[in-house]
């Protein structure tokens, strides 16, 4: 219930976005709300010490993609590295994400209300911009 992904040009026509009709997870967000809550998570991650992972999504070359992790807790970045590929010492000299998660899951979305969000929690996705925010949920998978 608490996931959203920003709809514009890109994700407007290819994400199958619930309705009455056909209910799932995929909640439209506005990039206004996208930038407020991206802003949380900047702001709770900022002047910490951080993880930072990068990793890789698929095991072919050709199509995987290169996923930078920002977080604030151990364990999370733990599970990122047993989860995904870790790129080589060769492979991160040349690192360059294509996509980037800031977990900041001890934040909240205090005024989630005024946001038209369904609760303190939010895992929003940004096709356009290739980011995920995740704020307040300890899911680990």
């Amino acid at each position: 219930k608490d996931k959203y992904i920003v709809m514009d040009e890109n994700s407007k026509d290819t994400v199958w976005w619930t309705s009455d009709e056909y209910k799932n997870d995929n909640h439209p967000m506005s990039e206004d709300v996208w930038a407020t809550v991206k802003d949380i998570a900047q702001k709770e991650l900022c002047n910490k010490r951080l993880f930072v992972v990068d990793a890789f999504c698929g095991a072919d070359k050709e199509t995987r993609m290169a996923v930078r992790f920002i977080m604030e807790v151990a364990w999370q970045a733990h599970f990122i590295k047993n989860m995904f590929i870790q790129p080589s010492a060769e492979e991160l000299e040349t690192f360059e994400p294509d996509f980037v998660v800031y977990n900041a899951s001890k934040a909240k979305v205090e005024n989630y209300k005024e946001l038209n969000l369904n609760s303190e929690t939010c895992v929003a996705f940004n096709i356009s911009s290739r980011e995920q925010v995740i704020i307040n949920t300890w899911y680990g998978g």
